[in-house]
């Protein structure tokens, strides 16, 4: 069996400097830009997500923003302090120490600065997270150090390191000088160019740990679906994809993808055939036998038996070492068993350590796995036929159901759709008793992924005539990029609603939903992050107070 998943992580990103340490004058300038800089966030207004039926005549295409496309919400912001300060955690050794030095908090003071550069490390508990200049007061049991992490500062990083207000950590790094408007010492975190060095910030029991990843770090958007056969996931488009590992394509049996060049750290997806000789074993067995097969002679830290996608699987942290390469690499894989006699290894790898950061985005894309050919058919759905509808809908002031009656027909055509694509289109007649809410929407019947999205989607390059970007669906070994566009016309009562899917002439998981809404409804799906990819069961409409909803599709099958 060939080893190519670690392979992967070394590819073409292996530009790295194994020398260099933070630069105290650029942290000292951002430190003082930070303080001289009022910072601000402005809230994102957010759209309702289910239709208000409005008094007067309209085709603005706005009043449809509700069943359609919502923006997204914001996130709530942690507190500075911790309310369960982790005084108790089982402490370990640390690992990949020996290069640091205690540090000695009346060794580094102002007149310090031939010591800058050194590489040292301390303890103690986090007493404040410094937003302006992404740093951590510290108090050690001899003093208090600045704690810098860089300067990237994305909310994923913020949202860390405010975790750690209140706790017991450990800091690994090198002096970087003298702060004085703080009057401590800074022990910076991140060096001025990539290393070989495991500087980074722990909890003492090491399962919450930041690495120099934090330096570059952006938030990743899981804006499309990706996979390999019959897995796919959620997969975030501000990453790369190592063109010298693969070329994208429909039959690739390897992806690899960086959230930033140049730096050691990615994810890798992997497929291959199970071996015979695994093949008749139960599932779990099999990932067992496989992982222990792909790192032979490597450490496994641990291993747990888990599932994906409701698939048998491991999860498993292993350290890695590469000839030529001074210093090793861990690993968090899950392989997972399918059953159509392949295994998959979906992973992240990282020098040293994997960082906290690469193990939530690892998890998001494993949480949003799914296995099979028809989302649909396992979730117990059924497609009811075109014409007359009647269900029931929520009025205007939530306080009685009101039936609304109407039809939907759908047509597939060629005409005004690119080259080798074709233009879905559903009209929907509605006519209600009182002004109320009610949900329209649409999705792929493979996967579950909903057609919804926010504005910050990909581009359209091929659909130049839809207004907004497209959603990727992988079905299969074949890749189908969907674009939605809308429409909305008539009165307060009455209205024709109309949505076409531009796609591929080969796909047919279109699938239209209608059905019951509030303004709760709305409210909860107006805080969703559309900028990324949901299935449909995520949204509110999807099961709502037990109301059932209608779907359509083109071949009412």
């Amino acid at each position: 069996m060939s080893k190519r998943i670690i392979a992967l992580l070394l590819v073409g990103i292996l530009t790295i400097s194994l020398t260099g340490c933070v630069d105290s004058e650029k942290m000292k300038e951002s430190f003082e830009k930070g303080r001289a800089e009022a910072s601000s966030q402005e809230d994102e207004a957010a759209a309702g997500s289910s239709e208000e039926v409005a008094e007067e005549d309209t085709d603005d295409v706005q009043d449809l923003k509700g069943s359609m496309f919502a923006s997204s919400g914001n996130d709530e912001k942690a507190d500075d302090k911790s309310e369960d300060p982790e005084d108790d955690v089982e402490e370990t050794d640390p690992e990949y120490a020996d290069k640091f030095e205690k540090a000695a908090h009346d060794k580094y003071t102002a007149d310090s600065d031939d010591l800058e550069g050194t590489m040292i490390w301390t303890e103690g508990k986090v007493e404040s997270f410094e937003e302006k200049d992404l740093a951590l007061i510290l108090e050690a049991d001899d003093g208090k150090w600045v704690i810098s992490v860089g300067t990237n500062g994305s909310e994923d990083v913020k949202a860390k390191l405010k975790d750690y207000v209140g706790k017991k950590i450990r800091a690994y790094g090198c002096y970087a000088g003298y702060e004085g408007s703080y009057d401590m010492p800074i022990l910076g975190v991140v060096e001025e160019e990539f290393t070989g060095d495991a500087f980074r910030l722990e909890t003492p029991d090491g399962q919450n740990r930041m690495t120099e990843i934090a330096g570059y770090w952006d938030d990743p958007k899981f804006d499309y679906r990706g996979g390999l056969g019959n897995l796919a996931w959620n997969m975030t488009s501000t990453w790369l994809d190592s063109e010298e590992v693969r070329t994208w394509n429909e039959t690739a049996k390897n992806l690899a993808y960086y959230p930033f060049p140049n730096y050691a750290a990615g994810s890798y997806l992997y497929r291959e055939k199970l071996p015979d000789a695994y093949a008749e074993m139960e599932g779990k067995e099999a990932a067992r036998k496989v992982t222990e097969e792909y790192y032979a002679g490597s450490s496994v830290k641990d291993m747990e038996d888990t599932e994906v996608a409701g698939l048998p699987a491991t999860r498993s942290h292993i350290m890695q070492e590469y000839d030529g390469i001074d210093y090793p690499f861990e690993h968090l894989c899950y392989i997972i068993i399918s059953p159509d006699g392949y295994y998959y290894a979906l992973g992240v790898a990282e020098p040293y350590f994997v960082s906290s950061l690469l193990e939530d985005a690892l998890e998001s894309i494993v949480g949003s796995a799914g296995y099979g050919d028809s989302w649909f058919k396992d979730a117990g759905l059924k497609i009811t036929p075109q014409g007359d509808f009647n269900f029931k809908a929520l009025s205007k002031d939530g306080k009685k159901d009101i039936d609304v009656t109407g039809d939907i027909s759908i047509e597939e055509t060629t005409n005004g759709a690119p080259k080798g694509c074709k233009k879905v289109k559903a009209v929907v007649k509605t006519q209600m008793e009182d002004e109320g809410f009610w949900w329209l929407s649409v999705f792929d019947r493979y996967t579950g992924t909903s057609f919804e999205f926010g504005d910050k989607l990909l581009s359209t390059p091929n659909y130049d005539d839809v207004k907004k970007g497209y959603v990727r669906i992988l079905h299969g070994d074949d890749w189908y990029d969907i674009a939605v566009d809308f429409d909305l016309s008539g009165k307060a009562l009455k209205k024709t609603s109309t949505i076409t899917v531009t796609c591929p002439a080969d796909y047919d998981g279109t699938v239209f939903q209608i059905g019951y809404s509030s303004k709760e409804i709305g409210d909860e799906v107006a805080k969703m992050d559309l900028d990324v990819l949901h299935t449909i069961d995520e949204f509110a409409a999807y099961d709502s107070n037990g109301h059932e909803y209608l779907y359509y599709s083109a071949l009412d099958e």
